[in-house]
């Protein structure tokens, strides 16, 4: 009995790092979220520091005008930005809202919300606004983050509800800002709502995927 008792406790103390590092991966969940802020900087770096490239990619940005659209650019635009607020304004907005998200839905759910709502972003703008424009951005898919990311925390638990409503209230000022608002030169409007929009069908999709399986 001796035996296995030190035997048990060797197994234990084998075992007890891993439990460790498993916890506290558990307690971090943005790894996704990071990755796409990565992404982002990444195609940021390579379109305006010399130093990595220093090429601007036209072809990426979403053209409006039909002769130089390519269906592509519905995704690859998403991750162009115009100059470093621009940048940095959507990486904030990026992973406060997507952490939020990849906590309560995981990795797939934060990716699946960010593309799916800059997507539908674009081709609501690609659709409803003719003529010689041209759009780059995430802040399309980060609006849908918004919106998913306050109803992700919708949970019978009080921390939750209130995530929720400090979450949603900033949610809704951002959308009632795009409705109420004027236009701003280089803003565009369309998208932002679309991107709201597809936060509410993003949410459900996951939702329901996550119920399913």
């Amino acid at each position: 009995r001796g035996r296995a008792d030190v035997e048990a406790k060797a197994a234990e103390a084998k075992a007890a790092p891993a439990q460790g590092a498993d916890a506290g991966e558990g307690r971090r969940r943005d790894t996704a979220t990071c990755l796409l802020v990565l992404l982002n900087v990444a195609v940021f770096v390579y379109e305006w520091l010399p130093a990595f490239g220093g090429h601007a990619l036209y072809g990426w940005r979403l053209h409006h005008d039909g002769r130089r659209f390519r269906a592509a650019q519905l995704l690859t635009s998403m991750f162009c930005h115009g100059d470093y607020r621009h940048l940095a304004s959507n990486l904030f907005g990026l992973y406060i809202f997507g952490r939020a998200v990849e906590e309560q839905s995981g990795s797939f759910g934060v990716v699946f919300a960010y593309v799916f709502c800059g997507l539908f972003a674009n081709l609501a703008s690609k659709l409803l606004l003719h003529g010689a424009y041209t759009s780059l951005g995430a802040s399309g898919a980060v609006f849908g983050l918004f919106v998913a990311a306050a109803l992700t925390k919708l949970a019978p638990d009080w921390r939750s509800l209130i995530e929720c409503g400090v979450l949603g209230q900033f949610a809704l000022s951002q959308v009632w800002g795009e409705l109420a608002g004027p236009s701003r030169a280089g803003v565009n409007k369309t998208a932002h709502l679309a991107g709201a929009v597809a936060g509410v069908v993003a949410w459900w999709l996951v939702r329901r995927r996550r119920t399913n399986t």
